[in-house]
């Protein structure tokens, strides 16, 4: 056997909530490590050669299409085979095949399995082995999302496939593929929906398939665009709007909806809200404006009625009594709103779209942070009904105080932790969650979240989330193991019991090859120093606003072990015996990661360093921030106060 790579038998994709499936009800009970067997005398491919053709229904989605395309692409790249992609209707009755999505020969061969409890997922997807064919299937709902990623995990099986990055792709050289056995699973992740909002991952929605991740941006009709993210006062009642039965805007016809009349541009949001106790007349507003965009986005399943990105929510005299008679919090109050409006688009989607899904989101965030609840005999309620979300509201839980330096148990996140279990009485299954992934004050600083992020995703699951959407830097690329990072919480948002230090070494080994240990040790370097300085200083660098650029973290000698850290990585990756067309691919790599060396050196350093020498790490800095699309230094802030320093 030809291996193009010995991938870690400890990191299966497989290694999930796999469930058995009988007939007509799902067993709970089995085992998580439980998957498909090999058949020993039977073959997908056989010397080089295929039976087989993939199925796919007489109209696809394009997620199945693309699940069609990459299970036949990877398996003729592997064993020499051409795998055809056929219709469900173009397949010979005693043909054998693959059958993607809800084809007509899954249907007649499998006619009593229950799916109901994956219809509203995202992820799950069902697995068979029937007559030597295997069938997979998912959601109709989420057009395909399952059955792409149950072809990365079948893949995964057949040829040892693991995708890191889009020039990373491995799996292994063998002629012959044997067939593999399923019984009936239907397989969760362990966080259903999963984003990751780096600015490479929204770009490339290839990238985020095959890490499973849901690319939220303007590709992906899912999500309604119109209304994406914060929303509330820019899309749906805007001050500023002008009626044109008056000609007087919204703000001048009624104040009393909002916190002040700025309204005009992205900044001026920040500073505005809704007044959720505004009465009917404003609920109207807001419903037209969702009918109007769920009509002009006929494909979005998502719809954001998002708050403004504001610290401030309404403190009016009406507010305030709401809050204390039944409301409990400004969170209380936006849900009550928010359900009210629902209410007038479910009147609206019964008589003219009664078969549509629709989701509502609004953020748990700054103003509305506080979850709506009482406590009664020291347990967590509901503060009244009104508070409780429609059913199809789904509400993100955004604690934008959280320190990703430490676990949520540690007492430095005591009021999330809170937070999250308050929440979870009102919200139930609503319940979603954004968090960060980046400092945004100092973007060319590695952030320190490396291990614990894996306790937050194993803490938000057993609450419940359903989706865990967490905000990187969506506006610029970034160094700080940026590539690596992505990789490894995409892996863990699937499945929440891996290793982060294993799946980060495992990537570090294909991603930096020769050069692996030393960028391996730079990366514990880092983490090391973050450990140390939490221990001696009591200061914790998990804030996403911290200050992360200082001397007393990063002192001349330690900035001066990263550096030789890179270059020995150079050398290393120089030295060794790959291709130069590879060498040059690994060296760009390290490349980026020196450039947060260069920024720490010439931030604080500026000094210690000769003309000549500043003018080099210029040359360095210019080429490499341009070759990897990085324009800022900060949330808001470009280059120039690098480019000053010179």
């Amino acid at each position: 056997m030809n291996k193009k790579l010995l991938l870690l038998s400890a990191i299966s994709l497989f290694s999930i909530c796999l469930t058995s499936c009988g007939k007509d009800e799902v067993d709970e009970e089995v085992n998580e490590t439980q998957h498909g067997e090999i058949v020993r005398d039977k073959f997908i491919v056989q010397n080089g050669a295929s039976e087989y053709s993939i199925i796919t229904p007489e109209v696809p989605s394009k997620l199945e299409k693309f699940a069609a395309s990459e299970l036949s692409t990877v398996l003729r790249d592997a064993t020499g085979a051409n795998i055809s992609i056929v219709s469900e209707n173009d397949i010979s009755p005693n043909a054998k095949y693959i059958s993607i999505g809800k084809t007509k020969q899954f249907t007649q061969k499998i006619p009593n399995v229950d799916l109901s409890k994956i219809e509203k997922k995202q992820s799950s997807y069902f697995i068979t082995t029937k007559d030597d064919n295997i069938y997979l299937n998912s959601s109709n709902m989420y057009k395909g999302y399952g059955s792409l990623y149950g072809v990365y995990d079948l893949l995964h099986d057949l040829v040892n496939y693991e995708y890191y990055h889009d020039q990373e792709i491995y799996y292994e050289r063998n002629d012959s593929v044997n067939l593999y056995k399923y019984d009936d699973f239907i397989v969760n992740a362990s966080i259903d929906i999963r984003s990751v909002s780096t600015l490479y991952t929204m770009q490339n929605e290839t990238h985020s398939h095959r890490l499973r991740l849901m690319n939220t941006s303007y590709s992906n009709k899912l999500f309604a665009q119109t209304c994406y993210g914060h929303s509330q006062i820019k899309v749906f009642c805007n001050p500023q709007t002008v009626n044109p039965e008056t000609g007087k805007t919204y703000y001048e016809e009624h104040p009393d909806w909002f916190i002040n009349s700025i309204g005009t541009s992205d900044r001026g949001m920040i500073y505005n809200n809704l007044c959720w106790t505004a009465g009917d007349e404003c609920v109207r507003v807001c419903a037209d404006k969702m009918i109007e965009i769920i009509k002009k986005e006929p494909e979005a399943v998502y719809f954001f009625f998002g708050q403004e990105d504001s610290v401030s929510g309404c403190e009016c005299d009406r507010c305030k009594r709401a809050i204390t008679e039944w409301a409990g919090s400004s969170g209380g109050l936006q849900i009550d709103f928010t359900n009210r409006m629902i209410k007038l688009v479910k009147e609206w989607l019964k008589e003219n779209e009664p078969e549509r899904e629709i989701h509502f989101l609004i953020y748990a965030y700054r103003c509305t942070v506080n979850a709506p609840t009482k406590v009664v005999n020291g347990e967590y309620v509901p503060y009244s009904s009104r508070v409780i979300p429609d059913e199809s509201l789904k509400v993100l839980y955004s604690p934008i105080g959280a320190n990703y330096a430490v676990p949520l148990s540690s007492p430095y996140n005591k009021d999330v932790k809170d937070g999250l279990d308050a929440w979870k009485k009102v919200l139930g299954e609503n319940l979603y969650v954004y968090m960060y992934d980046t400092n945004f004050k100092q973007f060319f600083v590695p952030f320190n979240n490396f291990n614990v992020i894996q306790t937050f995703f194993k803490v938000f699951g057993d609450a419940g989330a359903n989706y865990i959407f967490i905000n990187g830097c969506s506006d610029t690329n970034l160094p700080g193991f940026d590539e690596m990072r992505t990789y490894v919480e995409s892996k863990l948002l699937w499945n929440t019991s891996l290793n982060y230090e294993t799946l980060a070494r495992d990537f570090m080994n294909h991603y930096y090859k020769g050069a692996s240990n030393e960028m391996y040790d730079l990366y514990l370097t880092y983490r090391d120093r973050y450990a140390y300085y939490t221990a001696i200083k009591t200061e914790l660098m998990g804030d996403i606003y911290g200050a992360s650029c200082d001397t007393g973290l990063f002192p001349y000698e330690f900035v001066m072990q990263l550096d030789a850290l890179v270059k020995k990585a150079l050398s290393t990756n120089e030295t060794s015996d790959l291709d130069s067309q590879t060498k040059e691919l690994v060296k760009n790599r390290i490349m980026k990661e020196y450039l947060s060396v260069i920024y720490l050196e010439v931030m604080l350093y500026k000094n210690y360093f000769s003309n000549e020498e500043l003018l080099n790490m210029k040359e360095i800095f210019t080429y490499y921030t341009t070759y990897f699309n990085i324009t800022r230094t900060a949330e808001g802030g470009n280059l120039e106060g690098v480019n000053s320093q010179w």
